[in-house]
């Protein structure tokens, strides 16, 4: 899954933003705290993925995530790039409190 804009707040002053530039299959994210919001929280995934089939037929999936980089907090008008990631990272970004694993695995980050 490959990663882009994203924005969290109604209101553009408030929003955390994300983008992605991936080139020769290396991405870079690049982050920014709105100016009005209270702190924004990010956490960037990576997943490593298997299926095979069951014994009665169906696919069963199997997913190992691992983190790149540690999950970070930015402050209010902060901006941070993060380089060298596969192009298949999700990220999850939150206002106020940190998001878990399984909330960026359930519900990514999107364009």
């Amino acid at each position: 899954m490959a990663c882009g804009l994203a924005s969290l707040a109604l209101d553009a002053g408030a929003a955390p933003m994300a983008t992605t530039t991936t080139v020769m299959g290396k991405s870079t994210l690049q982050f920014a705290c709105g100016s009005r919001a209270p702190s924004c929280h990010y956490l960037i995934l990576t997943s490593l993925c298997n299926e095979k089939m069951g014994k009665d037929g169906n696919k069963i999936r199997t997913c190992e995530y691992s983190m790149p980089v540690p999950a970070f907090e930015l402050k209010p008008g902060e901006s941070k790039s993060v380089t060298d990631l596969p192009s298949d990272v999700i990220y999850k970004q939150t206002v106020g409190k940190p998001p878990t694993v399984q909330d960026c695995i359930n519900n990514p980050s999107k364009l």
